[in-house]
């Protein structure tokens, strides 16, 4: 009875509680990169996932790896696929002209082990890749893991990771490898910028951002939705990937604060985090302090100049 009562609950907010044209469009990410020109060109990103579909095409795959037992790289289930489509294809790609690595660490269920993981993270640390993405996750803490992650981070690479979609849960459930510190955490909301019903709760959530009904493709390249805490953090890697391409040579580590700094914060930090991720805020972030940065310069370089003339009046008056 408690499982039928809890299917309609979910079932009346899907139907009621959401607007999938709002995530369809996709509005402010086409705003951003019409604005400024961008589209990803010049930043790679690797996708730690479950492969990529043989139907996909496209110049923008620089390499592919397979990492697991399967004999091939090629996608099984289609999550890694859908990955790949939210953030590189020609249509749905929110940075289409990024440069992709694929490195297959989870098999045809999804399930994988750390030690694959790790060596995607090496590999694509060795292809000195810019962003990482793994929209995937554990319970238990490795320590393996951790130094692997700290090692790409070391080397400014942008390690970002979905944080569960264990949120019907009202205890702790972030997962690993989202709950280390080096990692951007990332959970999802609707269209109505609410938490996801299944989105993980927890300390560790760096930055929430949309992740109901998002447009991709299949294995057979057909036209599907997907929802969860998976597509939220593919769609921030694709965010960063045109923020990259923008603002340039900046740290992961100030990437990372520009996203989280300029969020929009909710009182409910257990359930959102650091907030809702801003996009038109987070790609003019250094903007606003660069401009700040030059008024400071140019108030210093007026003061010692008239210092300086205040100094050569005074000695000519002696």
């Amino acid at each position: 009875m408690a499982k039928k009562l809890l299917s309609v609950i979910i079932i009346i907010y899907l139907l009621f509680c959401t607007n999938p044209l709002k995530a369809e469009k996709l509005d402010v990410i086409e705003r951003v990169k019409d604005e400024y020109g961008i589209k990803g060109e010049g930043v790679s990103i690797a996708i730690l996932d479950t492969g990529i579909s043989e139907n996909v095409t496209g110049l923008n795959i620089k390499s592919k790896k397979n990492f697991t037992k399967s004999s091939s790289v090629i996608d099984l289930s289609g999550h890694g696929t859908f990955m790949y489509s939210l953030i590189g294809s020609d249509k749905y790609g929110i940075a289409p002209e990024a440069d992709i690595f694929i490195g297959k660490v989870l098999e045809r269920a999804g399930q994988g082990k750390y030690e694959d993981i790790i060596k995607g993270i090496e590999w694509a640390a060795n292809k000195e890749v810019d962003i990482i993405l793994m929209s995937l996750g554990g319970r238990e803490k490795s320590e393996k893991l951790k130094k692997a992650i700290e090692k790409a981070y070391n080397n400014d690479i942008i390690l970002i990771s979905a944080v569960g979609n264990d949120g019907i849960s009202e205890r702790d459930s972030i997962r690993y490898p989202a709950k280390f510190k080096q990692v951007i955490g990332v959970g999802a909301v609707d269209n109505n910028n609410q938490r996801l019903f299944n989105s993980s709760r927890g300390n560790k959530i760096d930055i929430m951002a949309p992740g109901h009904d998002l447009t991709g493709y299949s294995l057979n390249n057909e036209t599907i939705r997907q929802s969860g805490t998976s597509v939220a953090a593919a769609y921030v890697a694709g965010f960063i990937a045109l923020m990259k391409e923008y603002v340039g040579d900046r740290s992961a580590e100030e990437i990372k604060k520009s996203i989280i700094e300029t969020a929009k914060t909710k009182s409910d930090k257990f359930n959102y985090g650091n907030g809702i991720l801003q996009e038109e805020k987070a790609i003019t972030y250094f903007d606003k302090n660069n401009h700040l940065l030059f008024y400071i310069t140019i108030a210093f370089v007026m003061l010692v100049i008239t210092t300086l003339t205040i100094k050569k009046y005074k000695i000519k008056k002696l």
